[in-house]
């Protein structure tokens, strides 16, 4: 940008100088006219430096353009292209359609353990970059080869139970030992229902509360991923086993089916459990949590910028607490880094030295760092450097982190098409026919995983 400016500048330069001659020779007389040579400074090259960047991030498309021209603005040789792929589905083909018939692209994001597997060739190591070493604990796991790792985690997202405790606290429920005890979750739930129903001095505090929670069986997000992901929480040694194994034990079904048929009585479905298919995500967090109309929801902790969207007053009320499992002696939510960056092994050396630049300069500079946490609102997987997002849900979740409470997230892993063709309908069916036993489902979604790895 700044290269272009002074280009111009030399233009207008060159100009002026010519209209200035041309009027000496006008107006000298004939026998006085010199030929005056003035030597101008060669133009500004144009940028020496260029970089290309495919993006999976569809809903940041704006964002990562304004990060570009930020590192742009501080380096005015480079020149940074953009582009960005709105639907994480079309991503996938649009990147290895990219590499395939090498058209220009230097970094650009991987989405996990079988990504690096798959596109190993097209991946630079980027075990140089010391600082990454730093990344929160099992976000670079997916993407490494013992002392090697091929990507830098964009963020951190962490998932759990979003409580208002200003609902507990008004209807004197107490929420002691609930994010380590199954069995006290479930009893202060059971006291808090129990007071919507009664109709008391609750309702007229929160009148539009009418029931715990809230569970979105319409959103593929919640119910193919998140459920799967603690389904099948305690299943994998490493990101490699699940994306490899050929068969699941599912040894948890039990607990499992009893904690999701928490989440379905305590939830506003009119006492069916079949009107669970038409609640929204929507629905769930700013119809729902946000306004009080549900006291706790089962989300990431993304969300926080949408529910104080919908009402701002419910800030400093919300606690992300981890999720019991029955038997397990202790609660936790579930961690993942959503997409990685990757460099481009056939890229020149210019541009693979440049992308690691961006890369140091968005996680460890004060303006990347800034940026990222204020416009991106994520949390950075670089805690020494990171900024604060604004997110209390994400304070609470580093927090949880360094108390080793969390469960590393493997949806990504699963066999292609196996979260949302089989275990998420398999769910629905659960939830809309009463003949359907919740052993039927673990025998059907285990037996369809092996199908799926075949």
């Amino acid at each position: 940008m700044l290269a272009s400016a002074a280009h111009i500048v030399w233009l207008l330069l060159t100009v002026l100088y010519t209209f200035l001659a041309m009027v000496s020779c006008a107006a000298a007389p004939p026998a006085h006219v010199y030929a005056v040579q003035v030597e101008l400074p060669p133009p500004p090259p144009e940028h020496s430096r260029q970089l290309s960047v495919l993006s999976a991030r569809g809903e940041d498309s704006q964002r990562m353009l304004q990060a570009a021209r930020l590192f742009m603005l501080e380096h005015p040789d480079v020149l940074i292209s953009v582009h960005t792929i709105e639907r994480e589905s079309d991503y996938g083909p649009a990147l290895r359609s990219r590499l395939s018939d090498e058209g220009r692209i230097d970094l650009f994001h991987i989405l996990g353990h079988a990504d690096k597997l798959e596109l190993g060739e097209h991946l630079d190591d980027l075990s140089d970059l010391y600082w990454a070493r730093e990344a929160i604990a099992d976000t670079l796991e997916p993407v490494s080869a013992g002392e090697q790792f091929f990507g830098i985690p964009f963020s951190v997202e962490g998932m759990g139970l979003i409580v208002n405790t200003r609902v507990f606290e008004a209807a004197e429920v107490s929420l002691e030992g609930a994010a380590d005890d199954f069995e006290a979750l479930e009893d202060a739930w059971r006291e808090l229902r129990a007071l919507i129903t009664l109709g008391n001095v609750l309702n007229i505090e929160f009148p539009e509360l009418e029931s715990v929670t809230s569970l979105p069986g319409m959103d593929d997000d919640f119910m193919a991923r998140q459920l799967a992901d603690i389904a099948l929480s305690g299943e994998f040694r490493s990101p490699a086993a699940a994306a490899q194994t050929p068969t699941i034990s599912f040894t948890n079904a039990p607990e499992i089916g009893l904690y999701i048929s928490l989440l379905a009585r305590y939830t506003t479905h009119g006492g069916s459990w079949a009107a669970l298919a038409d609640i929204t995500r929507t629905r769930q967090i700013e119809d729902g949590l946000a306004v009080e109309r549900v006291a706790v929801i089962q989300q990431s902790a993304g969300v926080y910028p949408r529910l104080l969207a919908a009402n701002p007053y419910i800030e400093g009320h919300l606690r992300l607490m981890p999720i019991p499992l029955p038997g397990a002696e202790r609660g936790f939510v579930h961690t993942h880094a959503p997409a990685y960056w990757a460099v481009n092994a056939a890229s020149d050396d210019d541009a693979r030295a440049l992308a690691r630049e961006f890369l140091t300069w968005l996680y460890l500079s004060e303006t990347g760092a800034a940026f990222l946490a204020e416009e991106f609102g994520v949390l950075s997987p670089f805690q020494e450097t990171a900024a604060h997002t604004g997110n209390t849900l994400h304070t609470q979740l580093l927090e949880l982190i360094a108390q080793d409470r969390a469960l590393p997230r493997h949806y990504r892993e699963f066999p292609q098409g196996w979260a949302a063709g089989s275990f998420a309908p398999a769910l629905r069916e659960y939830f809309t026919t009463p003949s359907l036993s919740w052993e039927e489902v673990a025998h059907r979604v285990t037996h369809d995983w092996i199908i799926a790895r075949r």
